[in-house]
This record gives structure tokens, sequence and C-alpha cells, in this order.
């Protein structure tokens, strides 16, 4: 992980507020992020930057997870950023993965770089949260950028999508996974159908980073995380009770305290 802020320290005059329908270009196609800036923004202290991804044809929005909410209530410790999904020939509803991968990567990669360099970011802080297909992209980032990317917080997601993926133990190229990143994994109870595929993603990331099999309570409750796991590389898996596939609004708080501890 990068130990220094970003080269947009000390730079004054970047926008602020609530910035929609922010774009970059990949592969000659326009892609478009929603953003959101703490007002007033100082140029001098290195603010968290929080990615957060829809679910299937879902639209951008930085306060779907209360983020913009949480960052005016906590003295503007975030940036956040919220891209937008796209259709494929193989799925024409507006997702990440599996069949947007590299785009959502370059995309990812993209935005983290501009805004590096406009704002004051402090890059050892760099979270990811998602619902459903966004819960999926939140895995894979873990996964394939764990360099850039200090914890995600997937909610309803798994790392692969009618399939085995890059980093479930059912897959002979879960190795692709590089590094390390924390995992806080948020599941309702009733999402029954999903927890075999979150219980197989979160094994993978276990296993990388020498998680033991025992679980133990860690905050917010009800999660449990698994022991023994390498330093930043804390495992946990939240299961709600009542909760079915949707975002767990009443934790979201408490999520955001997780990000503001790390």
């Amino acid at each position: 992980m990068p130990v220094l802020p970003s080269p947009g320290c000390g730079l004054g005059g970047a926008p602020t507020g609530h910035l929609d329908e922010q774009k970059t270009t990949v592969d000659g196609v326009e892609r478009f992020y929603d953003m959101f800036v703490p007002t007033p923004y100082d140029a001098a202290k290195p603010h968290a930057l929080i990615f957060s991804y829809h679910g299937v044809d879902g639209t951008a929005n930085t306060n779907q997870f209360q983020l913009d909410t949480l960052s005016t209530e906590n003295a503007g410790f975030s940036i956040n950023v919220a891209p937008q999904g796209w259709t494929a020939p193989e799925w024409n509803q507006k997702h990440f993965v599996p069949f947007n991968l590299d785009a959502s990567l370059v995309v990812f990669e993209q935005v983290l770089d501009k805004l590096a360099g406009d704002y004051c970011i402090d890059l050892n802080r760099v979270f990811v949260i998602g619902m459903s297909n966004g819960g999926q992209m939140a895995f894979h980032l873990g996964c394939l950028r764990s360099d850039r990317v200090r914890a995600v917080f997937p909610f309803g997601g798994r790392c692969f999508s009618y399939g085995p993926g890059v980093c479930d133990p059912y897959n002979d190229v879960a190795n692709q996974c590089d590094g390390a990143v924390m995992v806080m994994s948020v599941m309702g109870e009733d999402d029954v159908t999903r927890h075999a595929d979150e219980e197989a993603t979160l094994a993978g990331f276990a296993a990388r980073q020498g998680c033991s099999g025992a679980q133990e309570p860690v905050a917010p409750a009800p999660c449990l995380g698994f022991t023994g796991c390498d330093a930043g590389a804390e495992v946990a898996t939240c299961r709600i009770p009542g909760l079915a596939h949707q975002i767990w609004k009443d934790g979201l708080a408490d999520i955001y305290a997780v990000m503001t501890s790390l």
C-alpha cells in the first residue's frame, strides 16, 4: 500500500459539493461517474476515497450508502465516487462484472489517478463498497487491485457470477489475487441463494490471507471475523437477521465507522 498522501495535497481551487456525471474514457467510450467532495474542502488534509458500486441496472449515486451524509457528519472524512455501470453484448443490463470487468478495472484506475492529482487523497485509505453486482465488483477489486485498496465492503456480493471466478477456491486461477486486503462482507440471512457463493469467496480470501477457520465477534455486531489473519488482511462476515438481498441501511453508520478506524 502507498505511504504518502496524493500529489493533489496543497492544491487549491478544486470543485466541491455533489458533482454528478463526471467522465473518463476507456477504449474510446465515455464512462461516467458520480462524485462528492465535502464542503468546505481542506486541500491540506488527506481525505479517504470511497468507491461505491450499484447493483444491476442501477444508477451511480454516491449517497446510495449514505456516504455523502456520513462524510459531512464526520468532518469531511471521505471524498466519494460512484461509477456508472454499462451494458455488454453478453448481458444487456448496466453492470460491472463479469462481462465488463476489464473496463471496470480501467475506470477505477483512471478515476483514482485523476482524483489523486486533483484532490488531497490519503492513498492508504481507498475503500470500496458495493451492492449485489457492485458487491461482486468490490470483491474483484480486493482481489485484483489490493495494491491500491485498503478494504472492501461488499453487500450481497460474491467474487464470481454465473460460475467460478477469479477469487474463489473453486477456481484453479484463484491465485490471480495479488497481495492482501481487508474484507468485511455483509449478507442478509434471508439472501439464501447467495450464501454458498459468498462463503466460498470468503474462504478464498481467508486461505490466502493467513486466517484460521475459527471466528470471533468483531464490530459491528453481528459480524464475525476470522482469527489469525495477516495484519491488514482481516476477513469478516456479517450475516444480518431479517435482511434479504438489499443494503443493510441500519448498519451503514457502523460500516463507515470501521472505515474511519483504519
